[in-house]
């Protein structure tokens, strides 16, 4: 058996339907709708006040938005961006705050969104993984069985624990990665 779908206005429609009918028990129908009595008279002043679309969902987007960035400062930062395509957010930043006020200026992070929404920000190739940049697959076929051999330089003189006598600056020293498995240094 599929389970039953209600669409959440229809179901406050309901609730309020059956809330409004004489003798209605507000708290027993609370209980079953399992809703706060303070949102069930919520619901029921709204459809009083608007009917069947009233018991929709409000916006939550702010009526204001004090710190968002006025239309003036977005076009200036777009023309700074065209006049030099190369110039990043902190540039862009960097210049306009020596031409306007303190409060008028936004931010580094809002003049990077400014650029986003415009479409003026290409986004970066990512790194493809292998040599050196990424970690190496950790994969059963990756492990082998023969000691690796990683070799560096010594730019100044290197003192072995082991070896009291300190390899030369310059000299190539080759050395297992792995504990326990040791190779001498080429002569």
């Amino acid at each position: 058996m599929p389970w039953r779908e209600k669409r959440v206005v229809k179901l406050r429609e309901e609730f309020v339907l059956r809330a409004l009918e004489p003798g209605a028990n507000m708290s027993a129908l609370c209980r079953e709708y399992s809703i706060s009595r303070k949102t069930g008279y919520k619901w029921v002043q709204r459809f009083r006040e608007g009917g069947v679309e009233g018991l929709a969902d409000l916006s939550r987007r702010p009526h204001c938005s004090p710190l968002r960035a006025s239309g003036e400062s977005v076009l200036r930062v777009l023309e700074l961006r065209q006049a030099h395509p190369r110039w990043g957010p902190k540039k862009l930043h960097a210049v306009l705050a020596r031409t306007m006020d303190a409060d008028d200026l936004p931010s580094i992070r809002t003049i990077a969104r400014i650029l986003e929404r415009a479409g003026m920000v290409r986004k970066r190739c990512r790194r493809r993984e292998g040599i050196g940049n990424i970690k190496p697959s950790r994969t059963a076929s990756s492990r082998s069985r023969a000691p690796r051999i990683s070799a560096c330089r010594s730019p100044r003189g290197r003192l072995d624990r082991r070896n009291p006598r300190p390899y030369p600056p310059d000299r190539l020293i080759l050395g297992a990665p792995r504990p326990g498995r040791r190779t001498p240094p080429s002569p």
